[in-house]
């Protein structure tokens, strides 16, 4: 796999595809300026005088309000969803994983993110589990890549081998470098704005049908209530439009991005069988009407774009598909046809990769300078990436995000009476 060559395609075909979304949005703009237009000539008993028959600002005023609609929606979606990725985590019924965690699967987990976390020169993110699903699948969340989080289901601790568990990880990395969750979060939000837009013809359908049915009206009322309905007909028919064009291109874009970040967790890992192997078992599982990817909750269909699978059979093929087909990402990821797996609970738990101490990292940013400032010898001996001079205590209280901050402010006291005197300031305040 030239995973450099995938990368760059992906990224290029995902320009082209927002700039549809963005020629989506100026379309709409414009059918409504010249929808706006034609009922304006019809109301004035359909004679048109040339451009000086519009009232001053005319297009500028439909424009205004059209893109304050989209706007407005964007906005109210955006707050919604910028909650931090805890919330998200949160919503599919995730469980946040300790630091000091002693569990094998847990501790293996743990482990893995770290390391992706060193070969990415990104802060080590939260760890949630889905106890309730026994589907292979993951996903990152979070608005900021170090505010975000990383979700991965009960069935991938306990089916996927430690190189699969790698790949699986490496892949939401991806997805948290190439800045996919803010991007996405964007998208939903321009859609939420033109639905707004949509509803809001709806209404003006209501209001302009209910007053046009009232008995008492005049001439000249019913001819501005004729407009007005059929203004409120354009809005929700050229936002329903928009609408669906939109949520076509957004697919599209979460497809490519997905073929992206297959291809970043070869290149992190330098091993195609670790995302490649995870993607054959959820491919395998599916074959056998287990549940593969999907997932159980009922929250899920609303998160469904940050899955690392399809979480709803529903949304698996098709134009609206969020994620390729599987075999389509297999073929990328092997360049040829590849069968599927069995997906076993796997029973013995490799806490660290015996091929750790060479394993080359594909640089990313400052990453190749990060990773070599923590030794993976070091690494490969304990266990956990942990200093040698770290006692096991020591060791808790860094995995634990109070007690590492107060830490942090310990290392700023100094030696011997320096350090008494600076205690009896605190003391003092």
């Amino acid at each position: 796999m030239n995973f450099f060559e995938q990368q760059e395609q992906a990224r290029r075909q995902t320009r082209t595809l927002l700039m549809l979304f963005a020629l989506a949005v100026t379309a709409i703009v414009l059918c409504v300026n010249v929808v706006a237009a034609v009922l304006w000539i019809l109301s004035d008993g359909g004679h048109f005088a040339g451009p000086h028959a519009y009232p001053q600002y005319f297009f500028f005023t439909n424009t205004a309000l059209t893109l304050g609609l989209i706007g407005g929606g964007t906005l109210i979606e955006l707050i919604s969803l910028s909650e931090g990725g805890d919330a998200v985590a949160r919503m599919v019924g995730g469980r946040l994983v300790s630091g000091a965690s002693s569990d094998p699967q847990e501790r293996r987990l743990l482990n893995v993110v770290e390391e992706m976390a060193l070969a990415s020169a990104l802060a080590c993110p939260k760890v949630y589990l889905l106890d309730q699903e026994e589907s292979i699948n993951a996903f990152a969340a979070g608005y900021h890549p170090n505010e975000a989080v990383v979700a991965v289901t009960h069935g991938t601790l306990t089916r996927l081998t430690r190189d699969e568990l790698q790949g699986v990880i490496a892949h939401e990395f991806s997805h948290i470098l190439n800045g996919d969750m803010r991007m996405n979060v964007h998208l939903i939000g321009v859609l939420s704005g033109i639905q707004m837009l949509s509803g809001f013809g709806r209404h003006l359908m209501d209001f302009g049908g209910r007053v046009w049915a009232r008995p008492e009206r005049d001439e000249k009322g019913s001819s501005f209530q004729a407009v007005l309905f059929m203004a409120g007909l354009v809005l929700f028919v050229v936002g329903y439009i928009g609408l669906f064009f939109g949520r076509l291109i957004k697919s599209a874009v979460s497809r490519q991005r997905e073929f992206l970040a297959d291809a970043s967790a070869v290149q992190f890992t330098r091993n195609p069988d670790g995302i490649g192997g995870a993607l054959r078992k959820i491919a395998g599982l599916s074959d056998r009407n287990a549940p593969g990817s999907q997932i159980r909750h009922p929250n899920a269909e609303q998160l469904s774009h940050l899955f690392l699978g399809a979480a709803r059979a529903g949304l698996m093929q098709g134009l609206f598909a969020t994620h390729p087909a599987i075999t389509e990402r297999l073929r990328r990821i092997f360049g040829r046809h590849v069968s599927v797996l069995d997906a076993p609970v796997v029973q013995q738990v490799e806490l660290v990769d015996p091929r750790l101490p060479d394993l080359a990292f594909a640089p990313v940013s400052f990453a190749e300078a990060t990773a070599a400032a923590v030794s993976p010898v070091v690494v490969a001996a304990s266990g956990t990436a942990v200093l040698p001079w770290a006692s096991a205590d020591l060791d808790s209280a860094l995995r634990d995000p109070h007690a590492a901050r107060a830490l942090v402010f310990a290392l700023l006291l100094g030696d011997g009476l320096q350090r008494t005197a600076q205690r009896a300031i605190l003391d003092a305040c």
